[in-house]
């Protein structure tokens, strides 16, 4: 180093050397420049493969691809061909991304343009405006994949307790889209779906099997291509396999309207979900694939242990988020609320319920459950738990007076053979409140449907039983096995 003393002395010896010694000393860098002589991509590849002067060969290498304007991306997805014995594909790219970051701090990225390329590459007429006039902007209101429920374009996560249903919905939100038919009243805008698996790559597509069985739509009406393993989203060569994919079956000019990526930490890879920067990293790459596609994500993910009114992880996955559903469940039973609806107006809760099915599928037969909605029909059919008590009492009633019947046959009882064996059993203390809760018992009853009655016959009917969705639709024989 040369201090600013031997600087004055050296001016003082010889002010001509000494001028031009502080001249060379404060003048600004020179542009750094691609060497003249024009590098041998063949030898240079080779002599990196056997690990001849690594380092220098493949800098060189490096530069040469950042000057002729590839981006990190395309740069990195050839890292392959730089690995050489004895280090990990991750330490290549580690090593070749400083010297991205090297050649481009040293301009090697900047080409020399003519005036008639630099007048080109500002002209309007040749690239989209980055600055609009708002008059010029066209104000649309927000197109939908599932009306007022899942935004086009947009990043939604759909989170619950672990063995909640979540998965169960997800198939069902894409099926819908798939098959272009209704989501539970909603009006849908049929599109390709790509749902990444991140476990249980056979349960998820028996359940799409058992799906398309009970809408009876053929399997090979949906347009819906499902991985069989997880992926690392936030990892550039897995991002660039996926996209590769999806143009692969899709065609070049084909575009998937929903990705579902099921379940967040199965494609987070070995990062941390409460890191910020993890999860940011993880965003951005759904954000790249986004726009790839000009498509709509939608995640699936986990309550947090111990706040169960929030997704897991870093907030700053909420804070990126278009819309957000929680799913609860209780018994049998599915809760769905939006949590978060950043342009439209947040939808209504939904209800649902897992209904067990089977399909037949050649000589097989599979079993499986598909969603049903509690809408306003389902409800005023449903049992609640004291109305099951007091079918219960019919048909212990049935049991105690004439003792053998057969599965699934109609049972008929006289009013006062009912009442004579009810009465006994209220749980009610005195014999007014006794025949009070008889009557609730029987208007109860009536009024879903579940008996008939005509000149005091109360009767039941396994046909009628059924009409209540979800439930087992021959009560009476689980009661008299019991």
């Amino acid at each position: 180093m040369i201090e600013f003393e031997d600087l004055v002395k050296a001016h003082e010896a010889s002010p001509a050397f000494g001028t031009t010694l502080r001249n060379f000393l404060l003048a600004p860098p020179q542009q750094t420049s691609i060497p003249t002589k024009r590098l041998d991509i063949s030898k240079a590849m080779a002599d990196i493969q056997a690990n001849d002067r690594w380092h220098d060969n493949a800098l060189r290498m490096v530069a040469r691809l950042v000057h002729e304007g590839l981006t990190d991306e395309e740069i990195l997805v050839r890292a392959g061909e730089f690995q050489c014995e004895g280090y990990s594909l991750e330490q290549t790219i580690n090593e070749i991304q400083v010297m991205i970051d090297g050649a481009r701090r040293k301009g090697f990225d900047q080409k020399a343009t003519t005036a008639t390329e630099e007048a080109n590459v500002i002209s309007p007429s040749n690239r989209k405006p980055f600055l609009r006039r708002l008059s010029d902007i066209t104000l649309e209101p927000t197109q939908f994949l599932i009306d007022g429920f899942l935004p086009q374009g947009s990043l939604s996560m759909l989170f619950g307790d672990p063995s909640c249903g979540k998965t169960f919905l997800a198939i069902d939100i894409a099926m819908c889209i798939a098959t272009g038919s209704k989501f539970h009243g909603k009006s849908v805008k049929g599109g390709a779906v790509v749902y990444i698996a991140g476990e249980g790559y056979r349960g998820i597509t028996q359940r799409k099997w058992a799906w398309a069985a009970h809408k009876e739509i053929s399997i090979e009406a949906a347009n819906i291509y499902i991985s069989e393993t997880s992926l690392d989203i936030p990892d550039i060569y897995a991002q660039k396999m996926l996209t590769s994919e999806i143009h692969c079956v899709l065609g070049n000019f084909g575009k998937p309207d929903l990705i579902v990526i099921d379940t967040l930490a199965r494609n987070f890879g070995g990062n941390d979900e409460n890191s910020t920067r993890d999860m940011g990293a993880f965003i951005k790459a759904v954000d790249a694939i986004n726009a790839e596609f000009n498509c709509a994500t939608l995640l699936v993910h986990h309550t947090g242990h111990t706040d169960k009114s929030r997704a897991r992880g870093a907030i700053a996955l909420k804070a990126a988020l278009d819309t957000e559903y929680r799913l609860s469940k209780n018994d049998e039973f599915l809760t769905l609320e939006c949590t978060k609806a950043k342009d439209f107006e947040e939808p209504k809760g939904m209800k649902f319920m897992l209904q067990s099915i089977e399909f037949q599928k050649e000589e097989d037969i599979f079993e499986s459950a598909i969603i049903k909605l509690r809408d306003g029909a389902f409800e005023r059919k449903r049992l609640t738990k004291t109305e099951k008590r007091y079918l219960r009492s019919f048909f212990d009633a049935y049991d105690h007076i004439y003792a053998d019947r057969q599965s699934g046959q109609t049972l008929s009882l006289h009013l006062e053979e009912w009442q004579d064996f009810y009465l006994p059993r209220s749980p009610a203390d005195k014999h007014e409140s006794k025949m009070k809760d008889f009557l609730r018992c029987r208007t109860a009853l009536v009024n879903k449907d579940v008996l008939t009655v005509l000149d005091d016959i109360y009767t039941w009917t396994p046909v009628s039983y059924q009409t209540c969705p979800g439930q087992t639709s021959d009560m009476s024989d689980k009661h008299h096995e019991n």
